[in-house]
């Protein structure tokens, strides 16, 4: 199992389960200092490597090591993301020779690209293993579904998670794989102290 991102709140719960039920986990994640002590936490079967999401050679990197390390990948659970108010949209800035500046596309770069690079990776270690069953799951928001300013790029980022797996759903069936969201509301994360509402 590869896991994008640590779950901040209750991080370990879920993985207890996982573990209890036999599985090996490797997790991705940019915060070192929490990946390490997580662990540290839950022992051997736990795999750590600093990873950011968006860079295709950090994600490369943990889907060979995990790969190497386990010799197949049945799930892969990407649960990337950040957020901010996207001032950069609504906001004039400028630089310093008073040109327009462009928006911040961070949001993008998490929220988007790196389920785009992370389908890529998994489906391209599925394929070593074609006779066991894989999935996917990413990790969309309700805010795929509705506006919620001021997180204007987050919304349309997780709205491009929801389209990536409608795209998809049928063609990794092909693969002996399968591909799912989940979208949950605010929770208890890093996340809810930047925005009201998302």
């Amino acid at each position: 199992m590869v896991w994008l991102s640590i779950p901040k709140r209750n991080r370990a719960s879920c993985l207890i389960i996982y573990i209890a039920y036999g599985a090996e986990i490797a997790i991705g994640d940019w915060n070192e200092e929490e990946g390490l002590a997580l662990k540290k936490q839950l022992g051997d079967r736990i795999r750590f490597r600093k990873c950011d999401a968006s860079k295709w050679d950090d994600l490369l990197a943990l889907f060979h090591d995990t790969w190497t390390a386990f010799g197949v990948i049945h799930t892969v659970i990407s649960n990337a993301g950040i957020s901010f108010p996207d001032t950069s949209l609504t906001e004039d800035e400028y630089n310093e020779a008073g040109v327009l500046l462009p928006p911040d596309l961070r949001s993008i770069d998490v929220n988007l690209n790196a389920h785009i690079y992370i389908i890529k990776c998994a489906l391209h270690y599925f394929k070593k293993w074609p006779t066991v069953q894989c999935q996917i799951v990413l990790t969309a928001s309700a805010g795929s579904f509705f506006p919620a300013p001021p997180v204007y790029t987050y919304c349309a980022a997780k709205a491009g998670v929801v389209a990536l797996m409608r795209g998809f759903r049928s063609e990794v069936v092909k693969k002996n794989a399968t591909i799912n969201i989940v979208a949950p509301w605010l929770t208890s994360t890093q996340l809810t102290g930047l925005v009201v509402l998302f």
